[in-house]
């Protein structure tokens, strides 16, 4: 079956955490996994590492070489937000409250960590971040921040770094999970504890999320969101 099929083109097993957060990171806790041409990166929050992987022209996978990146102890990193344009990989970690910038290099894939953002104006150990995102502009970022029910909206500037923006604070809790739009006008959030997903507008230009919101329930506690044909 499918199952069997996806084993023998590649199958990887990850072992005991960083466990500098021992109630979170005991294990490895691989979170997703995002590309940048041939190489593929896995967010491992337990581990504090990012896995490097790299696709061969006949379709095999492998480790690369370097085999990971390890990042800053104790914050796990949990999702990545790649700027194929400026070769940026964006990882928002989610036991520290912050946003790193890596840069690409294309002919290995290594990253090497450029800056560290705050995700909030004044960080919080019960920050909660869950979701990052680039615009279809490539122009602002947006991260979503459980703990206090914000989406965060950076600029990106021509170095990579990042200048906050915006921090908008919706109608519900917990933003677990969003999608900007191909077209770059709407925000699509599924807010968990609330059990709805909310459509915000977003100015195509400045990046910034304004006006109400148009709410739909869904009594299973949605997590994830996918990218509606509006």
């Amino acid at each position: 079956g499918l199952g069997k099929l996806i084993e023998e083109v590649y199958n990887e097993f990850y072992g005991k955490g960083s466990n500098v957060k021992p109630d979170r990171q005991e294990d490895s806790h691989a979170h997703g996994a995002w590309n940048f041409g041939p190489f593929v990166y896995v967010a491992d929050l337990g581990s504090d590492k990012i896995w490097h992987y790299k696709a061969s022209q006949d379709g095999n996978l492998a480790k690369a070489d370097p085999a990971f990146t390890e990042t800053p102890p104790g914050f796990g990193p949990r999702h990545m937000a790649i700027h194929a344009d400026q070769a940026l990989a964006f990882v928002v970690f989610e036991l520290e409250s912050y946003v790193g910038v890596y840069q690409i290099d294309e002919a290995t894939g290594a990253l090497s960590q450029k800056f560290l953002v705050d995700l909030m104006p004044e960080p919080s150990p019960a920050d909660f971040a869950a979701e990052i995102e680039i615009s279809p502009s490539g122009k602002h970022l947006y991260v979503s921040n459980r703990a206090n029910g914000a989406i965060v909206v950076y600029e990106i500037l021509p170095d990579g770094n990042l200048d906050r923006v915006q921090v908008q604070f919706l109608g519900g809790s917990t933003p677990r999970h969003f999608r900007v739009h191909p077209s770059g006008a709407f925000l699509i959030v599924a807010l968990q504890d609330a059990s709805k997903i909310e459509l915000y507008s977003i100015d195509s230009e400045s990046g910034l999320i304004f006006g109400e919101a148009k709410s739909i329930d869904c009594p299973n506690s949605p997590t994830i969101v996918g990218l509606l044909d509006l």
